[in-house]
């Protein structure tokens, strides 16, 4: 019973300590150790200092510097983040233990970055049952007087992402949550007169966006020509994938390495394939080579790896084949692989993979996330007990050029239209097609 009764004192008082704000000093001690530990455990920490010059001791000070006595949790917070944001790796981020701001009011209606700008797509049904008159195809304009530009601009500073396109792409999710209700939105309707509207936010049951269809689909475009639309390279059963070990993996992955080579299967002898990689945020390697080992040799490296040394330094990158049994169904026409910003992690290896090897291969949309590198928790700040995860392996495609920070760029880019939105059409589905003719 003594032994229980110190127990629960003990729990008591780190409780207590965890809930006691934070001095500036405690502050600038996390700040110093992150840059400290990112230093000698962040994959690219010297690839990003040859490139852009990051000094990450430097990078703590200016962060330092911005504290005050009176700098809250919430400060802290937030300069934590910057922080890690200045490191553009979109695997990282900040997960924070202590009382943290809820912004959980969002925008009453879901939207679309076009070319013109921000893009109501659907007015969503406001909490109280207000009338919310935003209409499909206005252009958002400003936020509670703030440019869209500018707060979309504030947003990113705290945005971990490995490229702009990526970094944009997440930001605008972000800033679609705030803490005022009701909120004015000032939008340009279609027949350019600008209006300000006040709306309530959005219903409960609208504060997350809808879940897309996760399943891998297939059909024919016209005559010799096919699409596969993959829109993840995750596990059905998340929580069945992280109980599983690592060599136990493989064998959860039969029912979607099944629906890949299904999808392909009726266009072996095709003159061309268009693959729909758009918003894949990856998953697993593993299905990424079942993938590939549709479209090229089994034995074509897949991508090239390089870790920490546990004496210091890092390997030399060694090959990972694709390595996927030969009875996978062989496409070996042409290939268009249409990308967007929210292609990433292992999605980005596939289209790098692709882009090395394929012969036939043209991308065609947008900029892909350009994210790679085995992410970790590996860091726990000593007063904050914040815990940073960013990437801690190197990834290089086929030909040795890295993946992190760069991605796929496309070869014919396409950035959808308000016009075309609204009509329905799928103009980098359309480019991909006309390609063709």
């Amino acid at each position: 019973m003594q032994v229980l009764a110190i127990a629960a004192l003990l729990a008591v008082t780190l409780e207590a300590q965890e809930a006691r704000p934070l001095a500036a000093a405690q502050m600038a001690d996390d700040l110093r150790q992150l840059a400290h530990e990112a230093e000698s455990q962040w994959a690219y920490a010297e690839a990003r200092r040859a490139a852009d010059g990051l000094d990450l001791a430097q990078l703590a000070e200016t962060m330092v510097a911005r504290l005050t006595d009176s700098a809250s949790d919430a400060d802290h917070a937030a300069l934590l983040r910057e922080f890690v944001a200045a490191l553009r790796d979109g695997h990282a981020y900040v997960e924070w233990p202590r009382a943290d701001r809820q912004r959980f009011r969002r925008w009453p209606f879901t939207f679309v970055d076009v070319a013109e700008g921000v893009m109501v797509d659907r007015a969503l049904p406001a909490w109280d049952g207000s009338a919310v008159d935003l209409r499909r195809g206005d252009l958002l304009l400003a936020v509670d007087g703030v440019l869209v530009a500018d707060l979309i601009a504030d947003v990113e500073r705290r945005t971990p992402a490995s490229t702009p396109a990526a970094r944009r792409r997440l930001a605008l999710a972000d800033a679609a949550l705030g803490e005022r209700d009701p909120m004015r939105y000032r939008v340009r309707r279609a027949d350019g007169s600008e209006v300000e509207v006040e709306a309530r936010s959005a219903a409960g049951e609208h504060m997350f966006p809808e879940r897309v269809d996760q399943g891998v689909a297939s059909r024919t475009l016209e005559e010799g020509v096919g699409y596969v639309r993959i829109p993840t390279l995750a596990h059905r059963d998340q929580a069945a994938w992280q109980r599983a070990a690592p060599g136990d993996r493989q064998a959860l992955l039969a029912e979607e390495v099944r629906a890949i080579r299904v999808a392909f299967a009726p266009f072996a002898a095709a003159r061309a394939v268009v693959l729909d990689l758009r918003g894949n945020a990856g998953g697993t390697d593993l299905l990424g080579r079942a993938v590939a080992a549709c479209l090229l040799p089994s034995d074509a490296v897949y991508y090239r790896l390089s870790s920490r040394r546990a004496t210091g330094g890092w390997t030399p990158p060694w090959p990972v084949p694709i390595a996927v049994p030969e009875d996978s169904p062989r496409v070996r026409g042409r290939l268009i692989v249409l990308i967007d910003a929210g292609v990433f992690s292992a999605a980005d290896n596939l289209c790098r993979c692709l882009d090395d090897l394929h012969p036939q291969v043209t991308f065609v949309g947008g900029a892909t996330g350009g994210g790679s590198g085995a992410p970790r928790p590996l860091v726990t700040l000593c007063h904050s007990r914040a815990v940073v995860t960013f990437c801690t392996m190197r990834v290089f495609g086929p030909n040795g050029a890295p993946i992190e920070g760069v991605g796929t760029l496309p070869d014919v880019p396409v950035a959808p239209t308000r016009a075309a939105v609204l009509a329905g059409r799928d103009e980098v589905l359309d480019a991909a097609v006309a390609l063709l003719h």
